[in-house]
């Protein structure tokens, strides 16, 4: 389970990356469907993944089949 501030920080960095891209999220990814695993925070909803946000630096990294 993905605690909440690492979730919050992982998905300020998504909509961040997304508002940067000129892009607007309606689905976001939601803490239910994303995990924490190995320094990351694979971000998803029911539907989609985003992308993976590595802990130690605040990087987000979006879906390469996303782009």
């Amino acid at each position: 389970m993905t605690k909440d501030s690492v979730f919050d920080a992982a998905l300020d960095a998504c909509m961040a990356y997304m508002n940067d891209q000129g892009a607007h999220l309606f689905d976001p990814p939601t803490k239910e469907y994303s995990r924490e695993e190995d320094g990351y925070v694979y971000l998803a909803n029911a539907a989609n993944s985003f992308g993976i946000y590595e802990i130690e630096t605040g990087i987000f990294t979006p879906d390469e089949s996303d782009l």
